[in-house]
């Protein structure tokens, strides 16, 4: 095995031929970092006063170059977006590096460790007016691993392209901007989904509170409570044989008929359909005829959407023709019913406004 140069294993045992450019790769491979990475370290706070910038006690390692700013001064441009550059030029060995504030980010990755060249990283971004800085902003410092263990992180901001996380993993907040590929989610408080996209299937063994629910496919749920409002364009019951009766349920609320022709007649209202059976419920008083109004509802949410009209036979024989209009007033227009005469038929109707503005 023959090892060349740029090594610390000496080829005869007495010379340790390290160079420059050996050192410099040898930075590199340590510190993770290429040539569009760097390192820094401020032992003493950087200074800044007008529109100059000191960096007191900075350590670099910039394209495997290790050097150490002491008291160094760099001018700064008036009322400019300043973006400070570390230049090396390998050329002027005796002042290899500078520092430049230019109008532009002219980084450039040049292998300087193989090849003759200048080298420029901007390391800060440092906004001025016309006598002094307002804002300055470190240029962010990165690590290349393929692979990493770490037993245990702390990380403040986290921007992950693709993760693939196999344990278990506890987290404050996590915010995905992009997309998130989870094969098991488990919630133990609470979740707050501001727009989430759910392209298989959602499980949900607990209870979901969601301000905003869209499917734009199919929900399949055991168990649904809405203790709120629900808003749907279409749905659509399947029944489970043998279980018809629970498989769509909701509550049935009643309103009298007021008037003294109509005593005792009761509406009942399920969802949005109102019936009414008049079998077997006696006359109390007299029904007269030709269009007089013999009762009147008086709850709105029982009233209908259009007139009504409906056709009847007494026991005795009579034609009773009902209308109800849409202020809820009940009319016979058939022939007037003695008391104690028997109505054979009922009503119903859709409630008024559940078809308003769905005509075509």
């Amino acid at each position: 095995m023959t090892i060349k140069n740029y090594t610390f294993f000496s080829p005869n045992g007495n010379d340790f031929p390290v160079t420059a450019d050996a050192d410099a790769k040898l930075y590199m491979a340590l510190g993770n970092l290429d040539y569009a990475t760097f390192s820094r370290v401020d032992w003493s706070n950087p200074t800044q006063a007008g529109l100059t910038k000191t960096f007191v006690k900075s350590s670099f390692v910039i394209a495997g170059r290790f050097f150490q700013a002491e008291n160094e001064l760099v001018q700064l441009l008036a009322s400019s977006t300043n973006f400070i550059h570390v230049v090396i030029d390998l050329s002027t060995p005796l002042s290899p590096v500078k520092f430049t504030a230019e109008i532009t980010d002219n980084s450039n990755t040049f292998d300087i460790n193989n090849l003759s060249g200048t080298y420029k990283r901007c390391i800060e971004k440092i906004v001025t007016n016309g006598g002094s800085i307002i804002n300055t902003e470190k240029i962010a410092q990165n690590r290349i691993f393929d692979i990493a263990t770490i037993q245990k992180a702390v990380i403040n901001t986290a921007d992950l392209v693709n993760a693939n996380i196999t344990g278990d993993t506890k987290v404050k907040t996590i915010t995905t901007s992009g997309k998130a590929i989870l094969d098991t989610l488990e919630v133990k408080n609470s979740t707050l989904l501001k727009n989430t996209t759910i392209s298989g299937n959602l499980t949900v063994s607990g209870v979901t509170t969601s301000k905003f629910f869209t499917a734009t496919e199919s929900v399949t749920t055991k168990n649904l409570t809405a203790t709120g409002k629900t808003t749907t364009n279409s749905l659509t019951i399947k029944g489970v044989a043998g279980e018809r009766s629970g498989t769509f349920q909701s509550p049935t609320i009643y309103s009298t008929i007021n008037g003294t022709a109509l005593q005792e007649f009761v509406l009942y209202r399920n969802a949005n359909v109102v019936t009414g059976n008049f079998s077997e419920i006696t006359v109390e008083g007299g029904i007269p005829g030709a269009g007089a109004i013999i009762g009147w509802i008086i709850d709105n949410n029982f009233k209908p959407e259009y007139t009504q009209k409906f056709s009847m036979r007494t026991r005795l024989g009579k034609n009773l023709m009902l209308s109800v209009d849409t202020g809820g007033a009940f009319r016979n227009w058939g022939d007037p019913i003695a008391k104690g005469d028997e109505i054979y038929g009922g009503v119903f109707w859709i409630c008024k406004g559940t078809e308003g503005g769905l005509r075509a």
